[in-house]
């Protein structure tokens, strides 16, 4: 009798202590994070070329949202789609852009009614406009306009915010020239946009810090500049030295087009 009271009262703590276990892990995966806490794990799943935990924190986030209704995450949250819908859009997953676009706009929406000045969101604006003409390409005219627009709002608003300019430089960079496009004007907002954000700082933990840099880099190379691009994607590897898209991907296809444009 002794021994099976030992006994169940052995199960009994081992019980207990699974039960407080699970509770305290549930609880630990559970604790929300900071906007900034939210922004590294972003930034790092970049880094690492693991997009599927980019999605991932998109949608912890999306949940602390639907319990903690603050403006500082929303924005966040629609940077965050601001971010991966392009990278969506360019493996093809057109099904997939097309449901977080919708959402996206949703939060936007949302803040932007309660922001309707904000220059940041409206360029955002503009950007997921341009994101429903690369889903719908028949929508390009009429939405194209309504692209222009906005661009040119959030300029007059914050003619010198650098998330705005980067905005302007997209515009001006994948707009085709009959339309308005400019590599050239694109090459100039990049590089003050760039020296805005580098004047502000607190951009370690910023992907559109590095973002910005890699379309400077497109540009650059949009106009052949490709010593210059080559230069940009090392100084985004003195940033991140371990970003596997550029040192895997970006660098290699710039060095082959390098090597077809030399003589021979």
């Amino acid at each position: 009798m002794i021994n099976m009271g030992r006994k169940r009262f052995s199960h009994a703590v081992i019980l207990i202590s699974t039960v407080i276990l699970a509770h305290c892990s549930s609880a630990k995966a559970q604790v929300p994070l900071s906007v900034d806490e939210y922004r590294c794990k972003i930034y790092h799943s970049y880094v690492e070329g693991a997009m599927h935990k980019w999605y991932s924190t998109l949608e912890v986030m999306e949940n602390h949202y639907a319990k903690n209704k603050a403006d500082e995450l929303l924005i966040e949250i629609i940077r965050s789609y601001y971010g991966y819908i392009p990278y969506a859009l360019n493996k093809e997953q057109n099904d997939q852009a097309t449901a977080m676009l919708d959402r996206a706009f949703l939060y936007l929406n949302s803040y932007r009614n309660r922001h309707p000045k904000d220059a940041e969101a409206i360029s955002i604006h503009s950007s997921f406009l341009g994101y429903r003409m690369a889903i719908h390409p028949i929508k390009a005219v009429t939405l194209g306009v309504k692209c222009q627009q906005l661009i040119q709002q959030a300029v007059r608003l914050a003619p010198n915010n650098p998330w705005v300019l980067l905005d302007q430089a997209n515009a001006l960079l994948y707009t085709p020239k009959l339309f308005g496009g400019d590599p050239n004007l694109a090459l100039r907002t990049y590089l003050k946009a760039i020296a805005l954000l580098e004047k502000r700082g607190n951009n370690s933990c910023s992907w559109n810090y590095l973002n910005a840099y890699i379309n400077l880099a497109y540009c650059q190379i949009n106009i052949k500049q490709y010593t210059a691009a080559q230069q940009t994607y090392n100084k985004i590897l003195t940033i991140a030295p371990n970003f596997k898209w550029i040192k895997q991907e970006l660098m290699p296809k710039l060095q082959k087009k390098i090597e077809e444009a030399r003589p021979h």
